[in-house]
């Protein structure tokens, strides 16, 4: 446990657009709650950006760890309440200024997160009170992502279905029907990534998954699948992105593969310009279950 929240705090580029988004959003005699402290960190942020208390809330037993640290460097920081509860059940003793969250999915919100969010601003965020982050922006994209097409659709190719005897053919037609959380590398983005929904957190605590998209793939390469990500938005113009493009993060990201790939010659791509692909789709609001629903058509021409 210890060591998997030492990773979190080593990844520079997330614990910098939080310490930005932070120091943006703080004004000196501020009220603040994190939900889902872990180490403290961004508590321990608010508290030396000026907040006059800061109410952190965690049920694991890491909170202990958590006020420990805070002794350590306390000189440095003002009062901290720690609140062992879940977020839904916890009670603080004011509405707070400033409320930050981190425990977001790749593709930002799962529905047990929206519910934390709904809930948290109703009861702890004042009336034109700040979320850091404030918002988030979805993303998709096709790949060529050959590594984890492999891992995910041939790991059991069609002359190896049959393990100890047994058929497992049956499987390989689901696969294509859930979503991969992966930790592996993209070869390459093959076009301009697409904005699948931007919310305000003040404003709205729910993503839009059903679209129709016309793509322009203008690189030649492999279709394996799609990819889709989370940029966070953070007070101050910050960002902090899970991009196939950007260094991985603990968070990893979200692949849809295909049943069978794609291929875009370079030759095809000198005679056509782009190669268009249109894709109507549903994601389950429950995509981050086994039960995942991706459910392509494709027309490529």
């Amino acid at each position: 446990m210890v060591s998997f929240y030492r990773k979190l705090v080593a990844e520079h580029s997330r614990i910098s657009a939080f310490q930005q988004g932070i120091d943006a959003a703080i004004r000196p005699g501020d009220t603040v709650c994190e939900i889902g402290t872990g180490l403290g960190t961004y508590a321990f942020m608010a508290s030396r950006a000026g907040a006059a208390k800061v109410y952190t809330i965690e049920k694991g037993s890491v909170i202990e760890l958590a006020k420990k640290l805070y002794l350590a460097n306390k000189k440095d920081m003002g009062e901290i309440e720690f609140v062992k509860a879940y977020s839904t059940e916890a009670h603080l003793k004011e509405k707070v200024d400033v409320l930050i969250f981190e425990d977001y999915d790749c593709q930002g919100l799962t529905p047990g997160e929206e519910l934390i969010l709904k809930d948290a601003r109703r009861r702890f965020l004042k009336p034109g009170g700040t979320f850091v982050p404030w918002g988030m922006e979805l993303f998709w994209a096709p790949l060529q992502g050959e590594k984890i097409w492999q891992k995910e659709i041939s790991c059991l190719d069609k002359n190896k279905e049959q393990v100890l005897g047994l058929d497992f053919s049956l499987t390989r037609d689901l696969v294509p029907h859930c979503r991969v959380k992966t930790p592996l590398e993209a070869d390459f983005v093959l076009s301009p990534p697409v904005l699948l929904d931007s919310i305000d957190f003040a404003e709205k605590q729910e993503l839009e998954f059903s679209r129709e998209l016309t793509m322009e793939i203008t690189k030649p390469g492999t279709l394996h699948g799609f990819g889709s990500w989370a940029e966070f938005l953070f007070p101050g113009g910050h960002r902090f992105s899970l991009s196939y493009e950007e260094p991985l993060t603990v968070y990893s990201r979200a692949f849809f593969p295909l049943p069978e790939t794609f291929v875009k010659g370079l030759e095809t791509a000198r005679r056509q310009n782009t190669w268009l692909l249109q894709a109507l789709f549903f994601i389950d609001p429950a995509f981050f279950t086994p039960q995942s629903i991706f459910l392509p058509f494709v027309r490529l021409w």
